[in-house]
């Protein structure tokens, strides 16, 4: 049941300053556990435009908005719709949303069935048996004619708990519909409608532009399989949908959808939620415990009671950390209790410390058929620090017996002083080092006895001189030719904010080209509509 929702508002501030006056700041929280709804839907009544709140259930409403009185639709799987009115919304305050769950208990939905139906209890839907009547049904839940749809997107990178790099665009994607049985047969284009990198974050140039399987790699020793990385995560992004590309490779364990997701998992029913007042199921799945020693696969799909539509799948793949983890779950029939599982969490929260990577991707019904709303894609990663002390050159004064050893940043005085870690050989004699000596704020200058060698200046060669340093320091902390691995998350979501039937590519646009940095991709010269789109950054830690 729909109802007008009251709006608590509290005082907050943000890192910076206070508020921009031309938007409101609004947060959806889980009525009971006072804990954010991720990702809710909020649309506006009668339409087809809205947008996505973030992770942390927050969201952005620009003033325009505001001063039109709207009314707001707040949904999200598990929940009751509610209706906020735009006008509610406070400039000053963060306005928190409370949404109530909104579920069916399996045993009175199995008691009812029986009385009406009369059917045995073999004769209920396994958990399998509804996912994979899902997977069949894709064919006439998600659209085969061209559509269109505007997003806000962003990618990111989380390091030591923070932003790095926030990206943020305006996109408008051109897709040509799902083909059975092949969906490799229709493309998905997009163009750039608006872009910029978000000075209010944290900004490294080095990740910016890192690359996978350069400096950038996952850090999983290569045992669990994504697609080919590339430099646009917006394109990285798109080919790991999985109900998309429903036939295509995306990552492990689901590889291709259609084939694999039911072979490479074991199914568990959950419960009966309501999204809207459409019942959908909540079936778990993981791995089995042969596909891998080392990694597990955990996910939940949302599937329609009436249609076997998908409307939502999280999964994520995560490290078992050395601790053997027993997935063998028994399959239940519908409306029957599963037995308990010994596996030790199948909540993606708990399980995150330990996550190579995780996927969420959501759809939306709009006149029977199944539409994009968001998905968002994050993995784990290892980054290669630059080697942050290095030697640029290395020359030998004859005269006065002394090496001169050049580095690229300013040493620390302190590091240069015990001897014995400077090692200097002219062919297969080791020279003795006499001094060592700051000759310029990047300069040794390093005397060594030259008893053994009698040949004159012209007869020296550079080639037979050889060294090894070590222990050396610049005054920033870096150490000689030691490099530095840091753990990040890299982030790419996108989040609909328009549903555009029937429309395909006009042709004077500019494509995003794949083989680009989405910020070296050309942006569309007309200006977006902000009154119809708009960017709706995560609000920025303290």
């Amino acid at each position: 049941m729909r109802k007008f929702l009251s709006v608590w508002v509290v005082f907050f501030t943000v890192s910076g300053g206070a508020q921009n006056v031309q938007e409101a700041f609004a947060r959806i929280m889980d009525a009971q556990t006072r804990q954010p709804v991720s990702y809710a839907t909020i649309r506006f009544k009668n339409t087809n435009k809205g947008l996505i709140a973030n992770e942390d259930g927050s969201f952005i409403l620009p003033k325009e908005f505001i001063d039109e009185d709207l009314t707001l639709m707040i949904s999200s799987i598990g929940y009751a719709t509610q209706e906020v009115r735009t006008m509610d919304l406070s400039y000053k305050y963060t306005n928190n949303i409370y949404l109530s769950p909104k579920i069916e208990v399996l045993e009175a939905v199995e008691l009812e069935f029986r009385k009406r139906r009369k059917v045995k209890e073999a004769d209920f839907l396994s958990a399998e048996r509804i996912v994979r009547q899902a997977l069949y049904a894709i064919q006439w839940n998600y659209s085969q004619n061209p559509f269109a749809y505007v997003s806000y997107y962003r990618d990111y990178q989380i390091v030591e708990g923070k932003y790095v790099n926030l990206n943020e665009a305006i996109i408008k994607t051109f897709d040509e519909g799902i083909s059975w049985p092949s969906s490799n047969n229709k493309s998905i284009t997009s163009a750039l409608l608006y872009y910029r990198l978000n000075q209010e974050f944290s900004t490294d140039s080095l990740l910016l532009r890192s690359n996978y399987g350069l400096d950038k790699n996952m850090s999983d020793k290569g045992e669990v399989f994504m697609a080919t990385p590339m430099k646009n995560e917006l394109e990285y992004l798109k080919i790991h949908n999985p109900v998309r590309n429903f036939d295509q490779s995306t990552f492990s364990f689901i590889y291709k959808m259609n084939e694999d997701l039911i072979e490479n998992h074991q199914f568990r029913m959950e419960k009966l939620v309501y999204r809207n007042d459409e019942l959908l199921y909540e079936i778990s799945f993981v791995t089995n415990n042969s596909k891998s020693p080392k990694f597990v696969g955990i996910g939940k799909i949302y599937i329609s009671k009436k249609s076997f539509a998908i409307h939502r799948l999280d999964y994520g793949v995560y490290d078992k950390g050395g601790h053997l983890i027993d997935a063998r779950w028994t399959a239940q029939p519908y409306g029957t209790k599963p037995e308990e599982s010994t596996l030790e969490s199948t909540d993606f929260d708990a399980n995150r410390g330990n996550a190579i990577f995780e996927v969420s991707v959501n759809y939306e019904k709009r006149k029977n058929i199944m539409f994009p709303s968001y998905i968002t894609f994050n993995n784990r990663f290892e980054y290669q620090i630059p080697v942050a002390l290095q030697v640029t050159s290395l020359t030998f004064d004859n005269a006065r017996k002394a090496f001169y050893v050049e580095f690229d940043k300013k040493i620390d005085p302190i590091s240069i002083k015990r001897k014995s870690n400077y090692h200097f050989f002219y062919r297969d004699r080791k020279l003795i080092v006499k001094d060592v000596i700051l000759f310029r704020d990047n300069t040794l200058k390093i005397p060594v006895v030259w008893k053994t060698i009698k040949n004159g200046p012209d007869s020296l060669d550079v080639k037979d001189f050889h060294y090894r340093l070590k222990n050396i320091k610049d005054i920033y902390g870096g150490t000689l030719n030691e490099t530095e691995t840091i753990i990040g998350y890299q982030f790419r979501e996108l989040f609909t904010q328009e549903i555009i039937e029937d429309e395909q590519h006009p042709g004077h646009l500019k494509l995003i080209d794949s083989d680009k940095y989405l910020f070296e991709n050309e942006i569309n010269e007309s200006p977006i509509d902000s009154k119809k789109y708009w960017v709706n950054s995560p609000l920025k830690a303290n």
